[in-house]
């Protein structure tokens, strides 16, 4: 079983069994032990770390030198951030039915995961690519076992002896002169080029520094362009923009091939599109970027706007038309065809566009005064994807999203929160919330508050948006006395600023969601008459202000019968509850996700007043429109079960 998106083989990927056999003989000497073998494979960017590990994991079930290294079970996961982490091993406790795993709070069911490792007697392979920040991953997230059954093998640029602590390390370096002239030989000889590769091969390589990664830009520039290594040395050398080449590492020789190959492309670039294309893709996620992200409007919009000025329009009016999404797919194409990306044939998978990190890098170097309008077009762009996705069981898509959106953020310095704060960081927090990652989410909005803060001022809009919303997320963990401070803060800086609760004021949804948070931390802390109080002037407000149908005054209502419940007024949540699903089925459907949590909450009021044999009848309702929706698996039909299971046994049924 394999659980990840293992990347791609790369095209006429070298074996180099040279290296592969001293890994394989680091694991073997020190196997000996009942602690499970860590292994690192350390070095810079661009030789060929998470290939080697992606070669492992892949034949590692059927085609491992060594047979008691033959595993049951493959996890691969992105580690460049938590949130990643937690996802995948949560899909995996999901998937494998873990005991302690009840599909509702991610960061247990990974937990759960990893115990489970722990003690399995199946043989597993966990890969952890591209590690690069320990303070986030904790080494908590690296698997052990008590069986000796168990595999991690981790990939990451770090050497400091936090890292090396953390397993045996092996150093992976460039090619081999004898594995980079191979490498080109069987590339070339692959695509019917064999006869470009002349006596300046050797030379060529050595050019390069026998880097995997720039061999791969040079070997696909040398077949599309139809020249000999001869002339690709010729050109290498003349390129004059070492200036913009990044100092440290292997960057001078993929900034080189990068000159180059943009220059190819730009002549068969009849769109003009492929240069902004790349600017933007270089600020997203290298692990993997939706091909919605390339199509959506915002991003057609930038590269309208960002075109090369120099393309020859089809038309006789002089004029070039906005750009299309099948012209963005052949911008993709085009590029992966020069080895600047990977872009998976069908576009489906949420990882279907993968660009290497050190690609990415020498392009933000070349393009870093487009930066903020390609940020605030990604960011456009990523929540138009994420609002369409809301609705659909895609947690696959939504956590790369967030990953993107890390990267984004991280990428364009400050472009994101002035001179505001883009809608996107929003989005983004709260799906956090949305999917049981409270930790995380309170890390999240401390640090969005602390920028916004610093850069926006302490009584900004969004700021105090971000405030709000970490106080919700106190609440979340537990932390209720924090969260009644933060929102009670934030609550006074509203009265003092915007006229609390001023019909006409452009502020009013945040005084209302601030109104939301501090209640519902009432509610946490007992002061349940407070609680409603302030419920009562939420529901009021929006029904002044909205149509009877209105989401919001949906959710106040919901909110208000969640606190009448609370104080035991359960014919009162009864009532709203009632005129609630009612709404939601005439509105969005008998089987939509919205339509079933009302549903369930009334089932749960009308148990809470005694009237059982009501809360069984909508709870079956829910169950078996949940098995259908959703799966049998999913933690929401897990939950309408078991609530059925409690309500049947308190009924006497069977």
């Amino acid at each position: 079983m394999v659980i990840g998106p293992i990347p791609p083989t790369a095209v006429a990927f070298e074996p180099r069994r040279a290296l592969r056999e001293r890994i394989d003989a680091a694991r073997t000497a020190a196997s000996g032990g009942s602690v499970v073998v860590t292994q690192l494979l350390t070095g810079g960017g661009g030789v060929g770390k998470s290939q080697l590990a992606a070669a492992y994991a892949r034949d590692a079930q059927t085609r491992s030198r060594h047979r008691r290294h033959r595993v049951e079970l493959v996890v691969w996961t992105d580690a460049t951030g938590l949130q990643e982490i937690i996802a995948t091993y949560a899909q995996a406790a999901r998937t494998l039915a873990v005991p302690g795993a009840a599909g509702e709070e991610p960061e247990a069911d990974a937990r759960a995961f990893v115990n489970w490792l722990h003690h399995s007697e199946r043989r597993w392979l966990v890969v952890l690519d591209n590690v690069d920040n320990l303070t986030e991953t904790d080494p908590w997230w690296w698997p052990t076992s008590d069986t000796g059954h168990g595999w991690v093998l981790a990939t990451t640029r770090l050497r400091d002896a936090r890292i090396t602590a953390q397993g045996n390390t092996v150093d992976i370096d460039v090619y081999t002169p004898d594995e980079s002239a191979a490498y080109l030989r069987r590339r070339l000889a692959a695509a019917g080029h064999a006869r470009l590769l002349d006596e300046k091969t050797d030379a060529l390589c050595e050019e390069l520094g026998h880097l995997p990664l720039a061999l791969g830009h040079a070997a696909a520039y040398l077949v599309n362009e139809n020249i000999t290594a001869t002339e690709y040395l010729r050109r290498l050398r003349t390129t004059t923009l070492e200036r913009a080449v990044p100092a440290e590492g292997h960057g001078r020789e993929v900034a080189a091939t990068l000159l180059l190959t943009l220059t190819a492309i730009r002549g068969h670039d009849r769109d003009g599109i492929t240069h902004p294309l790349l600017g933007l893709l270089a600020l997203l996620d290298p692990a993997g970027v939706p091909e919605q992200v390339c199509t959506a409007e915002p991003t057609l919009v930038h590269l309208t706007e960002h075109r090369q000025h120099d393309v020859e329009p089809d038309g006789g009016d002089g004029m070039l038309g906005p750009v299309t999404a099948e012209q963005a797919r052949s911008a993709l194409r085009l590029l992966h065809r020069y080895s600047l990306i990977t872009h998976e044939d069908d576009g489906d998978g949420p990882a279907a566009i993968r660009i290497h990190a050190l690609t990415a890098r020498a392009i933000r170097e070349q393009t870093a005064s487009h930066t903020p309008a390609a940020a605030r077009a990604a960011a456009d762009t990523l929540a138009n994807v994420w609002w369409r996705e809301t609705l659909l069981d895609r947690r696959d898509l939504i956590a790369t999203l967030r990953a993107n959106t890390t990267q984004l953020t991280a990428h364009s310095n400050t472009a994101l929160l002035t001179p505001d704060a883009h809608l996107l960081l929003f989005v983004a927090g709260r799906s956090l919330t949305e999917d049981g990652l409270h930790q995380l989410a309170v890390e999240y909005w401390a640090h969005l508050a602390r920028e916004g803060e610093r850069l926006l001022g302490e009584e900004h809009r969004h700021t105090l948006v971000a405030r709000n919303n970490l106080a919700g997320s106190y609440r979340d963990v537990g932390r209720t006395d924090e969260a009644i401070a933060l929102a009670e803060d934030v609550h006074a800086v509203h009265g003092r600023l915007l006229e609390d609760e001023h019909r006409d004021s452009p502020h009013i949804d945040d005084i209302l969601a601030n109104l939301d948070t501090l209640a519902m931390s009432y509610l946490e802390a007992g002061r349940t008459d407070e609680a409603i109080a302030l419920e009562e002037r939420v529901l009021a407000t929006r029904e002044e202000l909205l149509r009877e149908d209105h989401v919001q005054i949906l959710d106040a209502r919901n909110n208000l019968a969640s606190a009448y419940r609370e104080a035991g007024r359960t014919d009162e949540a009864i009532a709203l509850e009632e005129r609630v699903l009612a709404t939601r089925e005439r509105v969005l459907g008998e089987d939509h996700l919205d339509t079933l949590t009302a549903r369930n909450n009334l089932a749960h009021s009308y148990s809470a007043a005694g009237r059982m044999d009501e809360a069984i009848a909508l709870e079956e309702r829910v169950l078996a429109a949940r098995e259908r929706v959703l799966g049998r698996d999913h933690p929401d039909t897990i939950g309408a079960r078991e609530s059925l299971a409690v309500w049947r046994d308190i009924s006497g049924r069977e």
